[in-house]
């Protein structure tokens, strides 16, 4: 279906969350937070194999193939390459391969991604990432080598935002209230977000940009940990995130897509990554008319630019 005046948003937002998937209920973080942000979007049902496809008259929550017809378990290094650039790339690379970008997949992400077309196309976009003064250091000396959305993000000729576009609310940390930086000496000053706040200074960016994308980590991590209790405090945290972000957006003239690049979290019993689809979930403008357009990783670039490049 494409987009049509009475479907189309003015504006999207993005937020990424690494290595959540749709997976059984028993021993799923998200299945046991508490995240009444979240319940009320999808009528008190969570989205896991049970119910992996849930559309109420407010969200949509939907399984993403993340396999792309490759053996092996999706890793997030080719996941997320296939999300920015529409490509399977584990299709191409005949692997998948992570964490971090190869030459193969950073030339796949040279090619072109959904950054640098809309950028190219004259639509407005911003990064919703803030990074800590290690980080760049790190990169600078060669110990830290970028991910793939960072890698996109520079090729597009978007900055990656330091500590003071945090304090000027104009980007958030990858770790939503940026708690974490203060056991650092040099960042003990810099303000902590409640995570609400946080989604309101995200949402906020839609004033000046008509794509933002924010990246959020730490649900990767937490499913490597194999640690079902602090994963589903989390997510909890990502819900008031969410709330936040959500109220802040005017839901008929914004839409807001939540995705992954594979599963890992949604099984706290082994911290490894799973073939169980990706987490998608969408609300605001169109919503479930576009929800049925996104099947695997590849899909959502063209539905991005499609809704934002294509002429009323």
């Amino acid at each position: 279906m494409m987009p049509t005046a009475s479907n189309r948003p003015g504006c999207i937002v993005f937020v990424f969350l690494d290595g959540v998937g749709i997976g059984p209920a028993a021993g799923n973080p998200l299945a046991e937070a508490t995240m009444p942000f979240l319940d009320a979007m999808l009528d008190g049902v969570r989205p896991t194999a049970e119910h992996p496809l849930l559309v109420t008259d407010r969200a949509a929550a939907f399984p993403v193939d993340a396999c792309l017809g490759v053996a092996g378990r999706p890793q997030s290094a080719t996941g997320q390459a296939a999300l920015l650039t529409g490509r399977n790339v584990p299709g191409a690379l005949g692997e998948h391969y992570g964490p971090k970008p190869n030459a193969g997949v950073r030339r796949v992400l040279d090619r072109g991604t959904v950054f640098s077309t809309l950028i190219e196309a004259g639509v407005p976009v911003a990064s919703a990432n803030a990074y800590p003064p290690g980080f760049f250091s790190g990169i600078r000396s060669g110990r830290r080598l970028l991910s793939a959305i960072p890698y996109a993000l520079t090729t597009a000729g978007l900055p990656l935002h330091d500590v003071d576009a945090y304090m000027a609310e104009q980007a958030i940390s990858g770790t939503i209230t940026g708690r974490d930086w203060h056991h650092h000496a040099a960042l003990r000053g810099v303000p902590v977000r409640e995570p609400a706040m946080a989604g309101r200074i995200v949402g906020a960016l839609t004033e000046r940009a008509r794509f933002v994308f924010y990246e959020h980590w730490v649900t990767d991590i937490l499913g490597h940990r194999q640690t079902l209790r602090q994963a589903a405090d989390h997510f909890t945290l990502v819900d008031s995130f969410l709330e936040g972000l959500s109220g802040s957006l005017d839901a008929s003239s914004t839409l807001v897509i939540v995705g992954s690049d594979h599963g890992n979290v949604e099984e706290a019993g082994h911290g490894r990554h799973t073939r169980n689809p990706a987490l998608g979930l969408m609300w605001g403008k169109g919503f479930a008319e576009h929800a049925k357009r996104i099947n695997s990783l590849t899909d959502f670039r063209p539905l991005i630019e499609g809704l934002l490049t294509t002429p009323s």
